[in-house]
């Protein structure tokens, strides 16, 4: 089966430094990293692999920076990464991302199967899976707790809906977002990071995706982030009472000065 996951990469910041002027950008951080939701879509995928077979391509969208994760995804078993970098892909927001990673799975050749996170933790959209299922126009199933490969080489599929799990069965291609408890990720041994230097690491710009320029990048995104506000949460004030007496009165003078008793 060959599989896509697409990757995304975040910082690893406090959630203080968020709110600092500086940290505007939110890929401004030291650290680089997974998404953590997308580690556990490249987890997903390994399994499925190894127990049907096939190949795992990883797709990540971002500044020089993201090279980097890419080479961990290839020395955690990823078989080839691609990377789309270019200035022109700078200020994205999730429909301009999604038409640059649609445009690199179209020129790879539509997979059996692409998955990625239900969500990153920088913006916490959930767009990207169903963006992306809308555009190369396959079945999306988001929120997913588990997969396997049926006898007849569909997917089934349990998904978290509103109050409930439901049990879906799902022609390939399809997109599929996980969920962070699907699985444990396991991190990359020496043997992987020694691998993953033979491995291909393709380069894309938007003059190969063939996407217009008008499309890519902050010209291509009708979102537009007004401002950003810290939202707090009002102090409250505890009063532990052990006396049945004094709660009662306590209580009493509560709703009576609340008005909730006349």
């Amino acid at each position: 089966m060959e599989i896509v996951v697409l990757i995304k990469m975040v910082a690893s910041i406090s959630f203080d430094a968020l709110w600092e002027e500086k940290a505007q950008d939110r890929l401004s951080g030291d650290q680089k990293t997974i998404n953590p939701a997308d580690a556990h879509a490249l987890e997903a995928a390994l399994r499925l692999r190894d127990a049907a077979g096939g190949s795992i391509t990883v797709i990540s969208m971002g500044p020089p920076a993201a090279k980097s994760i890419l080479q961990d995804c290839l020395a955690r078993g990823a078989d080839r990464a691609i990377h789309l970098c270019d200035p022109q892909l700078a200020g994205a927001d999730t429909l301009a991302t999604a038409r640059a990673l649609t445009a690199a799975i179209r020129k790879t050749g539509v997979p059996e199967l692409i998955l990625c996170g239900r969500r990153a933790i920088d913006s916490e959209t959930g767009h990207i899976g169903a963006q992306v299922a809308e555009m190369l126009r396959v079945p999306c199933v988001p929120s997913a707790t588990g997969f396997a490969l049926s006898e007849n080489d569909q997917l089934v599929v349990s998904a978290l809906a509103e109050h409930e799990t439901q049990y879906l069965q799902v022609s390939c291609p399809a997109v599929i977002t996980v969920c962070n408890f699907i699985n444990h990720p396991h991190q990359p041994t020496i043997l992987g990071m020694r691998a993953a230097k033979k491995k291909e690491l393709r380069r894309m710009t938007v003059e190969e995706l063939e996407v217009p320029a008008g499309l890519c990048g902050s010209s291509g995104s009708p979102t537009v982030v007004r401002t950003v506000e810290r939202c707090g949460f009002p102090q409250r004030h505890t009063q532990h009472i052990t006396g049945a007496e004094e709660s009662a009165g306590l209580l009493y003078d509560l709703l009576t000065r609340g008005r909730a008793v006349p």
